[in-house]
Formats: C-alpha cells, structure tokens, sequence
C-alpha cells in the first residue's frame, strides 16, 4: 500500500482532510447554540424592560429602563450578527468539506484549483470564527457591565435590587 510523505496512509490523510473543517464547524454549531439561548434571555429581558416603560413602571425607574433598553438592543444586534457569523463559518466548514469529498471522489479539475476551492472556505470560515467570537466576547462584556451595575444599583436602592438584577440573567 502506498504511503504519503510522512508515512501516513492516504486514506488517512483523507479522512483528516474531510474531517478538519467538520470538526471546525461542530465547533461552531455548539457555540452558536449557547449563542442563541442568550439571544433569547436578551430579547426576553427587552421585552420585560419595554412593557415596564409602556406601563409606567416604578417612579423613578423610566430612566434605568430606558438605559437598560438601550443596553440591550446593543446586545441583541451585536448577539444577531455572532450568531449569523458563526452559521456563516458553519456553512463554510461544510462546503470546503464537500469539497475535499468530492476532490477524493475523483472529481476536481486540477490540483491547484481543488487546493484553492478547499482552502478558500475552510480560512474563511475560520476568519468568520474570529470575527463572530470577538462579537461574543463583546457581548460578554456588556453583559458583565450590565450586571455589574446592577449590583451597584441594587446595593444604592435595596427595595428596587431584585427588578434591576432581571437584566443580568443573561
């Protein structure tokens, strides 16, 4: 049986070849779903803080909820686009996947063009990983600071702690 270069088997170096960018995009499909569950605590907090201001809410509180609104349809949109960003490089992985399929399967063109139709998904999908994980930790943040200052809130106004922590739940 012939080997590659460094003594592998081919079909070894097949396999590995179809299953990088699935594992890159498995990768990706368990952080989008962590993604979307703090998408949904998100826009189920905007939507308490909306209702609190269209019903007048406690005196006083209009402002922090109108801060609070503010906060998080930042959040919502930058969670929105990691998560669109996430599918994206999901959808890459795939394809440069199918593509190292179908190269093995006997039908690429030619060996520079499979290479660049591999690796042109594969790196941009891992380009997209980095630009949707930066988003996530930007929304991390915010998260932490929305928390923070609800702890401080809290600690000023004890009667009024357990409505402003709502927001932190995410």
């Amino acid at each position: 049986m012939p080997f590659g270069p460094e003594g592998v088997p081919p079909f070894v170096e097949a396999a590995q070849a179809v299953l990088a960018p699935l594992a890159v995009g498995t990768a990706a499909a368990s952080i989008v779903w962590s993604l979307q569950d703090r998408l949904v605590v998100v826009g189920s907090d905007l939507r308490d803080r909306a209702a609190s201001l269209r019903d007048g809410g406690e005196s006083g509180s209009d402002d922090d909820d109108r801060e609070q609104v503010r906060v998080l349809l930042r959040r919502a949109r930058i969670l929105q686009a990691a998560v669109l960003g996430f599918y994206g490089a999901l959808l890459l992985q795939i394809v440069a996947a199918s593509v190292v399929g179908l190269a093995l399967a006997g039908f690429a063109l030619s060996t520079a063009a499979a290479s660049a139709a591999i690796l042109v998904p594969f790196f941009a999908g891992l380009v997209l990983l980095l630009a949707a994980s930066a988003l996530a930790l930007i929304d991390t943040s915010l998260s932490f600071r929305a928390a923070a200052s609800d702890h401080a809130l809290g600690e000023a106004e004890p009667e009024t702690a357990g409505k402003r922590r709502q927001s932190s739940r995410a």
